[in-house]
């Protein structure tokens, strides 16, 4: 009980500390509508799902041991999220007025961004390698981790 509360306090802090996905849902509803940022958080959350599923089996564990493992998926996320910031400097400056049509991409395309700043967000892979596994009882089902 006494790691379950640690594990709360631990989530709610991260939580509480925005990162790149809160930022992309910002940049989204901003850019285009209510929609389109839906997607993208569908996007964000299937990654957090993919990376709790990952830290849950045996594969959590190879990228918690491994520094070059972890390294080179830092590695990854940080430069995509790089080309992320770079595109979005680059993107034309439009002005916004109430009433005009928004050019809006596809919902998979917010999706599929959303899914991959979350499976590259370096914040999410270390809380879910790191802490999560902490609390995971070996004897159980992945399934009854998960839900944990």
């Amino acid at each position: 009980m006494d790691n379950y509360l640690l594990y709360l306090l631990i989530s709610a802090i991260t939580v509480a500390s925005p990162g790149p996905g809160v930022i992309l849902t910002l940049s989204n509803i901003i850019r285009y509508n209510f929609i389109a940022a839906m997607s993208g958080i569908l996007g964000i959350t299937a990654g957090i799902f993919i990376i709790a599923l990952i830290s849950v089996t045996s594969l959590g564990v190879i990228l918690a041991t491994s520094a070059l493992a972890f390294s080179i998926m830092k590695i990854i996320g940080a430069a995509y999220l790089i080309y992320l910031g770079i595109k979005l400097w680059r993107a034309p400056v439009t002005r916004m007025e109430l009433g005009t049509e928004k050019q809006i991409l596809s919902l998979r395309t917010h999706f599929v961004e959303g899914f991959t700043v979350s499976l590259l967000n370096p914040k999410a892979i270390f809380f879910l390698c790191h802490c999560f596994l902490s609390l995971l009882i070996y004897q159980k089902t992945i399934p009854c981790n998960l839900a944990i």
